[in-house]
Order: structure tokens, then sequence, then C-alpha cells
């Protein structure tokens, strides 16, 4: 995460960088899925090994979730090389209203997704209004709520607060949780704007308003009290 917080970290190295998170935490949301704890496999030279397996039934979705068609390709691709084999796809492209949620633009499903684990990959989620209209056309096509895991890099107290308050049965795995959202919106410290260093373009430091010098003199003791109170925002079985 490091790496793709770094401004100077830009082009094909920031979206390589990015990836390879991504698919981290997707690997991370599969082991959420329903397993076989008890599983028994026979190697190519005839040992027997223990370990993990989904669960016969299990079946698998994963949906991208982008602005830019452009990201989307990107974002698709990482779930194709992340996903069991014969895991099914779709996308979702969507626009900011003036509010900062996301409304849908356009939305290619599978035709049949009952009974299917659904992943959504969102980059970033500040706000539940990013993803609750996604969810809930899902809803719709007859897909489960406690079938739904929403996967994302970063998100924050109020993104996820939001999120669980919105969604009691749904999932939301995340490979950062961040401090909080500024007074603009956006996560902090966060990752700028991902689609847009996705697709190449370079970062600049912006001028650090007072507020945020202010309360980055309380980002520690910040922190922790959010690391008592994760419970309180992420599902636990």
């Amino acid at each position: 995460m490091t790496r793709i917080r770094d401004y100077e970290n830009a082009g094909a190295k920031f979206t390589h960088d990015a990836n390879g998170v991504l698919r981290s935490t997707l690997d991370l949301a599969l082991t959420e899925l329903p397993s076989d704890e008890e599983s028994v496999v026979t190697t190519p030279r005839g040992y027997k090994a223990e370990g993990l397996m989904f669960e016969d039934d299990v079946k698998v979705c994963g949906i991208s979730i982008a602005v830019n068609p452009e990201a989307q390709k990107g974002l698709a691709q990482v779930l194709r090389t992340s996903l069991p084999y014969d895991a099914k796809y779709g996308e979702i492209l969507v626009q900011e209203d003036a509010k900062g949620g996301n409304k849908i633009a356009k939305a290619t499903l599978p035709e049949d997704l009952d009974g299917h684990e659904v992943l959504l990959l969102l980059p970033e989620l500040a706000s539940v209004s990013q993803i609750d209209k996604v969810i809930h056309l899902l809803m719709q096509q007859g897909v489960e709520e406690d079938k739904i895991t929403v996967v994302t890099l970063v998100t924050c107290p109020e993104g996820a607060d939001g999120f669980c308050k919105a969604f009691d049965d749904a999932r939301l795995v995340t490979a950062s949780f961040d401090s909080r959202l500024n007074s603009e919106g956006h996560i902090v410290p966060g990752i700028g704007s991902f689609e847009e260093r996705y697709l190449g373009a370079p970062s600049s430091v912006v001028d650090v308003v007072d507020e945020a010098v202010e309360s980055s003199k309380e980002e520690n003791a910040l922190k922790a009290k959010i690391t008592s109170k994760i419970s309180s925002w992420f599902k636990k079985d």
C-alpha cells in the first residue's frame, strides 16, 4: 500500500503495484466464502494433502465497477486473473452525481446469478452512496445480500460504517482502513484519484490546508480509536 500512496509512483509502475494489491485483497475475500475445512487431495506423485477448497455448490461471479471504460478494462482483467477458472464476470460503469455518489450508467451482468457469491471490485469506498445502487440492482436480479462482498483498496470509518448500517449481511473486504474523510470528502491519507493514476496520469502534491495540518497531529490517537472499534464496522462470523 505504501507504494500506491506515494505520489511519485506513476504510470505503468503504479498500475502494476495497484493490480498486485487488488489481487491480494481478492484472495483474502475468497477465503471468506464457504469452504470445506477437511478437503483432501492426491498429488501427482500419489501423496495425500489436506487443505481448504470451496464447497461443491459455491459459484463465484466477479463484477468490476469504474467510471472510466479504460479503467474498467484493467479492473476486469484483475478479476479474470484472480477468481476461480469457472467464475462468471460482469461490468458496471457508473457516473458520479452531484452529491459524490454513483449512479449506474451501464450494467453488463451474467443472465443467471442465482446462488452465486458476487465479488464487487471498487478501488475506493469513501461513502456507501458509491455502491448502494449497485447492490440494490444485484438484489433485484435475485442475488442474496449475504452473498455480496465489496472488495476495495481503501476505505475509512465513514464509508465502512455507512455500508454496514445500510447492508446488514453484505461483506466488506479492504486492503487498508484509513483514518477519516477530509472536508472535501476525500479519504485521509488515501491514494489520490485512483482511476486517473491507474490510467497513467501523473500525481502532484496539493497544498495542505490548515484543517489537515491540525488534524494530522491527532492521527495516531484517531487510528487507535478506529482499531478498537473496527468490529462495529466489519461483520464477523
